[in-house]
């Protein structure tokens, strides 16, 4: 249920991008994102130690969800830091099953390089705002590779590695589209691709509280 109410509330939510209508894109927002810490509320939470964190990053991607409908430097800034706590709290909750095995490696080579690239590309747009977008990648980087390798660390379930690691990714892929809209070419070809994304890996990580626990 919370699934197709959800998949209707962004249909809504992807009109008024479409006519950029701000105050119904924030309560469009907050009414889908609320659901996806529902979701997480509802779930079974067989490991507190990771549904916790994980309740307390969907919450404040909530509010930076809100703040991001509106098209000020200050909404945008602000919107900017509550995601970053968002996922410095998915970080805490990922890092408790994180191992230094094979895929660290390979993780940590493969976020620093699409993180440098990224980077790069944005770098000529970015004017005041080279700092914060730099220190946001950062953090979104170490959030993908502790996903991963927390995810390939053998004491999870498969069930849950794989929420872990498609929910994050997804996330990781809708915050470029998030920046190339805001820094580059604001085009609802952006939104239409990177909200369905953004929401899928946030229900993904909602969903995965349901999942983890040591096996």
């Amino acid at each position: 249920m919370i699934l197709v109410v959800s998949a209707l509330l962004l249909l809504v939510l992807l009109y008024f991008e479409k006519v950029e209508s701000a105050a119904g894109k924030a309560l469009s927002k907050f009414a889908l994102s609320s659901l996806f810490v529902t979701a997480a509320l509802t779930a079974p939470h067989p490991d507190r130690s990771y549904f916790v964190p994980i309740l307390i990053g969907l919450v404040f991607c909530l509010a930076g969800d809100v703040l991001l409908a509106f098209s000020s430097p200050w909404a945008f800034r602000t919107g900017l830091v509550s995601f970053l706590i968002g996922h410095v709290f998915y970080l805490a909750a990922f890092l408790r099953f994180f191992n230094f095995g094979g895929y660290f490696v390979i993780a940590v080579l493969a976020s620093a390089i699409a993180a440098i690239i990224i980077y790069l590309k944005l770098l000529p747009y970015l004017g005041d705002m080279k700092i914060p977008v730099l220190a946001y990648i950062c953090v979104i980087s170490l959030m993908l590779t502790s996903a991963i390798t927390a995810g390939a660390s053998g004491v999870l379930s498969q069930k849950a590695s794989l929420l872990i690691i498609s929910g994050t990714f997804l996330f990781y892929l809708s915050d470029i589209f998030v920046a190339r809209n805001r820094f580059i070419s604001k085009r609802f070809i952006n939104r239409l691709i990177g909200l369905p994304l953004y929401y899928a890996g946030q229900f993904l990580l909602a969903f995965s509280v349901g999942s983890v626990k040591l096996v």
